[in-house]
């Protein structure tokens, strides 16, 4: 049974967010935000991901683990991107209440 997020606090639309691929061994890809809804999260990112790769998102105050759903090339874009739908199987939110600095 997967595991989903409790009331995710909302994202800010527009904001940056780092993503790693957990499987391979390659530079984070940097992008923003479009959308966030229950445990489903939209980014554009400058640089593809695969369907199905585990991934790990870190945008502000918050700390994600999931997958990449789907990617899509951005048409009629000013420069190089990708749309990468993701399903959120755990999060980490308010870190900094928390005192998680490492992020």
């Amino acid at each position: 049974m997967r595991e989903t997020p409790r009331s995710s606090p909302p994202i800010a639309t527009n904001a940056p967010a780092r993503v790693e691929a957990l499987n391979r061994n390659q530079p984070p890809i940097y992008g923003r935000v479009v959308g966030l809804s229950g445990d489903r999260l939209e980014l554009v990112l400058e640089a593809p991901l695969a369907a199905g790769e585990a991934i790990k998102i870190e945008a502000p105050d918050c700390l994600l683990l999931g997958e990449a759903l789907y990617c899509e090339a951005r048409p009629a874009a000013e420069v190089e991107a990708w749309v990468v739908g993701a399903g959120v199987e755990h999060g980490l939110w308010d870190l900094e209440r928390i005192g998680w600095f490492g992020h």
